[in-house]
């Protein structure tokens, strides 16, 4: 048995409340490429020679500003990958607690080795959020007919309901279809976790039904007019001319469009349905063709002009259809929504977040992550790295999200972020009340994830960590179907019910917001990134600590883990047994330890003696190498201690400002007031932070619980911590 502790170049640590990712890794980055003078920013003409550009077929006289031409994969060499995700259908997460929420899971969760191969269990569940099966519960209750009425009606179908459901998808909404578009990736990815057969049925009869209905939709149009012959969507195909003219009215037409296509190839992936792919290439020739001629009559400047209105991850799910395909076209189309504007300065090492909508460029990172996997083009990966590392840098919260009022702003001055104006003793409508969009953190995960992949990093997996525990599970409401919140609030005195403008909690049939959407697919793919592996090294990554079991059919090897936290609350310990198979070969388990995890009580055991050789590293992976046998038994037990982590805010008077955080959880205390002072001194945190076996905390005039366990309550996220303390 080998054992050693390894920290991967792409190393991350704390400071100010952000997680600083260095861009030195293993993939030996390009340096920033820079692009032809085009169009009215200026640019640098030259080019790196691992850029591999390929001429343009465009019908424009002009050059375009893209990477990657559609003659095929740059050089043919994809993107290299360090840890692979595992297939939903080969993680089980059982009926039980995610350890890290404490709250219990139904059986359906997705993980990173794919949605169906992970399952869940745990030995002591709390039975306050069952989390997962609260989301398969709303998927099973909306109705298809209701999702597709919109649709129906812009394709001259009749509807056999009286209207549609509201809010975001209501009748006329710009923004019909994107909601429909979330709920078939949601189901794909319950259906490819779930172990239980009558569900999964149900699951599948749903988004079969949906499928059917936008093929029908799609083939009408096609019929009554073979120039929309693709064309599918839920609002009217004139808000496609009027982007392309530039004329109003319109909102995100391309985000619309991105959440029905990634639907569409979720579930031709996860649920086999042919029909969905038929469906999404089709779209994908008429939206394709439709770019072509915006390009050819008017330009690649105009066209540019069009990437200003959000458009979600088209690049995303084209590059994910390319690879699929290998269709060219496919390719191409990913290459029009290069917004250069935003995507130049990253690659020149310039910060280009500030005040800019996060969530409508989040989505198009991943878009340009997804690229270098793809296509193997070095800016790309770069830009990815470098974005990531001033989002974390710059505007990153104790929780792991980040943004306010929707967009980045106080680049190293969020303490004007989380500001809470008061009447009296209440705090009233500020921006600490719109703080973490919730579809943001979903988003950002995402890009984490893809970082993970290349680089195996600790520091990632527990960026990973933070932001899913404190940004994420906390967002929908317990015992309520389908009512989820649009923001984390993260100021003084402030309150979920109170987010989003006094909005609140939304309604199961009157909202379908964004975060609507991102929520029902976060909760169908709880098992997502527990796992990883590289069947070429037989390494397998143990990221997070959440009782499941994982089938790796290229190593012959099964792993249950059992995780949950001591009865005093001042440990996690995580159980895992290996079930291996007839194979003989020498196979690598890389075990997380926690960068919160106290290093003097934290020991892992190979049935029974020490795997630790020295003291474990938190913020690294422990490698313990070996022939595994049925029956070996790994026991990990992470000490857990109070910590403060300064908000990130480099001023002088916030010096004094931090979030009290034990092991990954961020504490919120609950106040009446808009206040945040704790009068105590921060050096000695261990002796007047004392934890109950239930998870509630008591400090010097709080009561605190794990943010993610608050409803309702009214609360303060941040604390001015000292001996003198006000505010």
């Amino acid at each position: 048995t080998m054992s050693r502790s390894r920290n991967r170049p792409f190393r991350s640590y704390v400071a100010t409340a952000a997680i600083l990712l260095t861009c030195k890794d293993a993939l030996a980055l390009a340096p920033p490429v820079v692009w032809p003078k085009i169009f009215p920013m200026n640019r640098d003409s030259q080019h790196h020679p691992s850029q591999q550009r390929i001429s343009s077929s465009s019908a424009s006289s002009e050059q375009a500003p893209h990477l990657f031409e559609p003659t095929g994969r740059v050089a043919g060499l994809p993107g290299q990958i360090v840890a692979s995700p595992f297939n939903l259908s080969q993680v089980t997460l059982n009926p039980s607690v995610h350890p890290l929420s404490n709250f219990s899971f139904a059986a359906q969760q997705l993980n990173v080795q794919s949605v169906g191969q992970i399952r869940l269990a745990c030995p002591r569940c709390s039975s306050r959020r069952p989390l997962a099966a609260l989301c398969h519960r709303y998927l099973l209750y909306l109705d298809p007919a209701h999702l597709l009425w919109n649709f129906r009606k812009i394709a001259g179908l009749p509807n056999v309901t009286d209207s549609p459901y509201g809010g975001w998808i209501g009748n006329g909404s710009l923004v019909a279809g994107h909601f429909t578009g979330h709920y078939l990736s949601a189901t794909a990815f319950a259906v490819a976790a779930t172990s239980d057969p009558a569900t999964r049925a149900a699951l599948l009869a749903k988004s079969a039904s949906v499928v059917e209905g936008l093929a029908e939709c799609q083939d009408h149009q096609c019929q009554a007019n073979p120039a929309l012959c693709g064309y599918v969507s839920g609002y009217n195909f004139a808000q496609i001319v009027a982007l392309e003219e530039h004329t109003g009215p319109t909102w995100a037409t391309y985000y619309t469009i991105h959440k029905i296509m990634a639907g569409l190839l979720d579930t031709y992936l996860n649920t086999y349905n042919d029909q969905a792919l038929a469906v999404l290439l089709k779209m994908a020739a008429f939206f394709k063709k439709r770019i072509d001629a915006v390009i050819a009559t008017k330009g690649w400047g105009w066209w540019e002009e069009c990437l200003q209105v959000e458009f979600g991850g088209m690049n995303e799910v084209m590059y994910n259809l390319y690879a699929i395909t290998n269709d060219t076209d496919h390719l191409q189309m990913a290459t029009y929504f290069y917004k250069a504007v935003f995507m130049d300065p990253l690659a020149r090492s310039q910060d280009a977040l500030n005040n800019q909508h996060a969530n409508t460029h989040l989505p198009e990172i991943i878009g340009i992550a997804r690229g270098w996997e793809v296509t193997g083009n070095a800016t790309l990966a770069y830009i990815a790295h470098f974005f990531y590392t001033t989002l974390s840098q710059n505007y990153t919260y104790a929780t792991g999200g980040s943004n306010v009022d929707e967009h980045w702003k106080y680049p190293g001055e969020l303490g004007n972020a989380i500001a809470t104006l008061q009447n009296g003793t209440a705090a009233v409508n500020s921006e600490g009340f719109h703080t973490e969009e919730s579809c943001t953190t979903y988003n950002a995960l995402k890009i984490a994830r893809h970082l993970f992949q290349w680089s195996g990093s600790a520091g990632l997996a527990d960026d990973y960590e933070q932001k899913l525990v404190n940004g994420v599970l906390g967002v929908q409401k317990p015992l309520h179907n389908g009512t989820m919140v649009y923001m984390t609030p993260l100021g003084k005195g402030v309150s979920r019910p109170q987010a989003n403008w006094n909005q609140g909690w939304g309604s199961p049939t009157d909202s379908f917001w964004c975060c609507y959407g991102t929520a029902i697919e976060s909760f169908a793919k709880l098992g997502d990134s527990i796992y990883f592996h590289n069947d070429n090294s037989r390494t397998l990554w143990i990221n997070q600590f959440v009782s499941s079991a994982v089938k790796w059919a290229a190593a012959d090897l099964t792993l249950t883990q059992a995780s949950d936290f001591t009865s005093d609350a001042k440990a996690l310990v995580s159980r895992i047994t290996l079930g291996a198979g007839s194979t003989s070969s020498r196979t690598t388990l890389a075990i997380r330890i926690p960068a919160w995890a106290v290093q003097a009580s934290t020991t892992i055991t190979l049935n029974g003696a020490s795997v630790l050789h020295g003291p474990g590293l938190p913020g690294s992976f422990l490698e313990v190498t070996r022939v595994w046998k049925s029956g070996d038994v790994v026991i990990a037990s992470f000490g857990m201690a109070p910590r403060i982590l300064p908000i990130n805010d480099v001023r002088p008077d916030w010096a004094s400002v931090g979030a009290i955080m034990y092991g990954p959880f961020l504490l919120a205390g609950f106040t009446s007031q808009p206040s945040f002072a704790l009068k105590a001194d921060p050096s000695t945190i261990s002796t007047w932070l004392r934890v109950k076996n239930d998870f509630t905390f008591t400090a010097p005039g709080w009561t605190l619980k794990p943010l993610s366990q608050v409803v309702d309550e009214s609360y303060t996220a941040y604390f001015n911590i000292s001996l003198q303390a006000t505010g």
